[in-house]
Parts: structure tokens; sequence; C-alpha cells
């Protein structure tokens, strides 16, 4: 299986019609992620929040994105809220564009439920009256994980991100080429969750491409992402 490149693919897109070596692979990513930042509208003086849950394994890819598209904002504010349960509150020394706010989650939640809803409150007080435009880090996986365990709840929530439109598996290759680590999996994944990520694996090995539909669906079902504060 070969790149249009002339490389050697390392992943397929079915639904592309389409292999792609790494670096084509992040060159897609990178047209892909500017495109989708457009949908915010973000211009000169806004303050930007990027929402990274405990479950959000690639977040990495995403900061280290948003570090060369915005490099020469100035007046842009961008701000990361890196959630875990074994970190400590605090804010780290602002090195490149993104200042870096690592959040505890204050207890051991029972389900994945619970959990989200819990660092989506912390998220609300910290971003109080103060008007902010708001991603996530959450890959296409992660987002139709979290849209499924919350409609089988009756409260599905979508959380938009700029990297909705790659699998977990690209997002490995990515962060791998530009030797940087994903985090581990959440050690507090319930098993009902941990069913879901099987589910989604399994149809999308058998119907390439069946996840990016189930996102368009999920987008139109669930909760507005740009309504958090509310």
């Amino acid at each position: 299986m070969f790149c249009k490149c002339g490389r050697k693919a390392r992943i397929s897109r079915p639904h592309e019609g389409r292999a792609y070596c790494e670096q084509c692979l992040i060159r897609l990513v990178r047209r892909r992620v500017k495109r989708e930042l457009r949908k915010l509208g973000i211009e000169k003086g806004d303050k930007v929040v990027i929402f990274v849950p405990r479950c959000s394994r690639f977040h990495a890819l995403l900061l280290e994105e948003l570090e060369k598209i915005f490099a020469k904002w100035k007046e842009l504010r961008l701000i990361a809220l890196i959630f875990d349960f074994e970190e400590k509150t605090s804010t780290e020394p602002k090195i490149g564009k993104i200042e870096m706010k690592r959040l505890r989650i204050p207890s051991q939640p029972k389900s994945c439920q619970e959990c989200i809803n819990t660092q989506l409150e912390i998220c609300k007080k910290f971003l109080g009256d103060n008007e902010a435009k708001i991603m996530t880090s959450l890959v296409l996986e992660e987002i139709l994980t979290l849209f499924l365990r919350t409609f089988l709840e009756g409260t599905p929530i979508f959380l938009w991100s700029p990297l909705g439109f790659l699998r977990g598996r690209e997002a490995r290759i990515c962060s791998e080429f530009l030797k940087l680590t994903p985090r581990n999996e959440c050690e507090m994944k319930d098993e009902l969750t941990k069913t879901l990520d099987r589910m989604l694996e399994d149809l999308e090995t058998k119907h390439p491409g069946v996840l990016n539909q189930l996102y368009t669906s999920a987008k139109v079902i669930g909760k507005d992402p740009y309504r958090l504060k509310d």
C-alpha cells in the first residue's frame, strides 16, 4: 500500500479512497485543522479556551498545531484547561502562545457521565461571565464515545473539536512522527464506555467511513458545544 507521493503508506482512509504516509497525513491534519478553526470565527483580541478532558489522549497534537497557526497573533489569548485526577491545580509558566492550566478533578467519579459533568462544571466556573470561544481536543472516536455514553443517560453531549475528523490511529501516527507523547487511557473508564469503544472500532473496521457519518448525526442531536456556559 502506497501513498500518492510514492512513499509507503502508514494508514488508509477508505472513505476518501486513498492511503497516507506520515508526511502526507501531517499535511492533511494541518489543512483540516485550519479549515475547522474557521468555524469558530477566531479574531485578534479573542480569548479561546481549549477544554482538555481526562479522556482526551492526543491533546498535545492539537496544542502543537495551534502554536504554529497562531504564533504571530499577539492580541489572541489561548488557554488550555487540562484535567486529570492526580495533577495539582496549577498554572504553568507561559512558554509558547498557549497558557497551560492543569486542573485536578476533585473526586473519584462513579461513571464517565459523572466525570465529564464535573469537568464541564469546573470549565463553566473558570469561564464565568467572560466571553470566550471554546473548543475541545478530542479525536473522532473520543467524541462519539462521549456522545453515545451521555445519550444513553438522556443528555447527549457533543463537544466540537478541530480534530473531530481524525481517528485515534491517525492521531497516534501523527504524534509519533512529531515526537509527541499521547496520554495513557483514563484509568477511571467504566465498562459501558469500554464497550462503546470496542463497538466503534468494530463498526469502522466493517464499514470504513461510518464513524464520520455518525459524527454528522451526533453534531445535530447533541448538546451545542458553544453553550457550555448556559
